[in-house]
Parts: C-alpha cells; sequence; structure tokens
C-alpha cells in the first residue's frame, strides 16, 4: 500500500513524535522502505524529517542533535512543529512546496506564516490609561496616542455551537 502513497508525490514527510523514542526509531526502516519504492523513480521526491508535538518541549525524549543529524546524514530538511496547536505548521509546508518549485521564499513571506499572538485585555486593565507609541515617519518623532478600544456591552446570551 505503501507504493500508492509515494507514486508521483512531490514531498515525502517522515513525521515522528519526539515525546516518543520509538517512533523516531521507526524512521530508517520507513526511510528504506521508501527508498526501494522510489529509486526507480525518474524523478525523486524532497523527503523531510518532522518532529511533531514540539509544543510538548518539556517531555521531549528525542534530543534535538539525534534527529538534527539523522536528518544532515541523509540529506534531509529539518522541522519541528505542533499538530495540536498548529505551531511552525503552514511555515514548514509552504517552505518545502517553495523548495520544489524552486522558489525562494521573502522574509514577508516567512512572517506571513508566523502565528499573531492575541492577547485579551481583562477587567482589572484601566483601558483609558493604556498609550501606543505609534512611529509615523523613521525621521520625526514619536506620538503617543491615547488608545480607546469599544468593547460590547456585557450579555447575558449564551450562544452553543
Amino acid at each position: 500500500m505503501l507504493d500508492k502513497y509515494v507514486f508521483e508525490a512531490h514531498i515525502i514527510l517522515l513525521v515522528y513524535d519526539v515525546t516518543n523514542s520509538s517512533s523516531f526509531d521507526i524512521l530508517e526502516e520507513w526511510l528504506s522502505k521508501i527508498k526501494n519504492f522510489i529509486e526507480a523513480y525518474d524523478e525523486i521526491p524532497l523527503i523531510a524529517v518532522i518532529g511533531n508535538k514540539c509544543d510538548m518541549e518539556h517531555q521531549r525524549t528525542v534530543k534535538r542533535d539525534r534527529s538534527h543529524r539523522f536528518a544532515a546524514e541523509n540529506g534531509f530538511p529539518y522541522h519541528d512543529m505542533s499538530a495540536r496547536t498548529g505551531e511552525s505548521v503552514s511555515l514548514c509546508l509552504a517552505g518545502l512546496a517553495a523548495q520544489v518549485l524552486g522558489v525562494r521564499l521573502t522574509r514577508t513571506d516567512q512572517d506571513f506564516h508566523k502565528p499573531i499572538i492575541i492577547a485579551e485585555i481583562g477587567d482589572t486593565v484601566d483601558v483609558n490609561s493604556i498609550h501606543k507609541v505609534v512611529k509615523r515617519f523613521p525621521t520625526k518623532k514619536q506620538f503617543p496616542i491615547a488608545f480607546h478600544p469599544h468593547f460590547p456591552s456585557k450579555s447575558t446570551v449564551c450562544v452553543l455551537q
């Protein structure tokens, strides 16, 4: 069945769980099976090593140097990501797709795939005292501007989806 998955593939991802060393140990076996199928292909697909669950760094059992060494020895790119939080998923996939297509991602392209962190302002914060400094022109003086967001009034309605 593996031959059906790798047939005419442009990218093959070897994904392992950074908190489970047995999932990393079996990559060698997967790689040898994949190489058996793709050696007859005209175009060899890009193979990348992906460490999943990077959001659980405190439970990591596969050391970074071990996974980086495996990828480097085989000439594969290496990426860490988290499927649960989505951290680095789109940046990794966009980077691999760009590599296959021969396109170089600009800094703006890479920044587009980085997450935007949103923080909510709680009831204990005095919203009227918050100021943001806006830099209008690089060579001019900075002007403090008062930040007065419009929050909707509290509602007693609960919506379940």
